[in-house]
């Protein structure tokens, strides 16, 4: 009986003592990924202002604009024809119970229907469209930085 709870003790003491090595070792981790994580977001957010600056200044709305955080989505509606106004209408919408179900579908027609109107805004069709929301940065990245000229009346 002495032997186990001697046995047991250690154990416990043993287990004690290198918990904060393995507490240690978890926020070593948790730091190097929250670092890269932040680096790759702060570098993909970068992009995108970029990219968006410069549709902004095709379409001659300025450039500026895409840098202004509620402002930048109402001059891309302004920009693609859509009624920005029923877009916060609907996010407002999402947090009424019923309601918020046709809300989040009428978001999700806004996310395609966005996507596909930039698209033929800048001359391009429907697969630059599914490009656009399936590979943003890279399709942004295209319409920023071609020689795509910005036609209105394609929408």
């Amino acid at each position: 009986m002495l032997s186990y709870k001697y046995e047991r003790d250690v154990y416990m003491n043993t287990m004690l003592q290198t918990l904060p090595d393995i507490f240690d070792l978890v926020n070593q981790y948790s730091q190097y990924q929250n670092g890269t994580i932040s680096a790759s977001s702060l570098i993909v957010t970068i992009i995108a202002v970029i990219c968006t600056w410069r549709l902004f200044d095709k379409a001659n709305l300025g450039g500026w604009k895409s840098i202004i955080p509620i402002y930048n989505v109402y001059t891309y509606c302004k920009m693609i024809k859509l009624n920005f106004w029923l877009i916060i209408l609907s996010f407002i919408l999402l947090f009424i119970p019923i309601i918020g179900i046709v809300a989040a579908i009428y978001l999700i027609y806004v996310l395609f229907a966005f996507n596909f109107r930039l698209s033929r805004a800048f001359g391009h069709g429907f697969l630059f469209g599914l490009g656009l929301i399936f590979l943003n940065p890279i399709f942004m990245l295209i319409l920023a930085f071609s020689g795509d000229k910005y036609t209105p009346n394609n929408i």
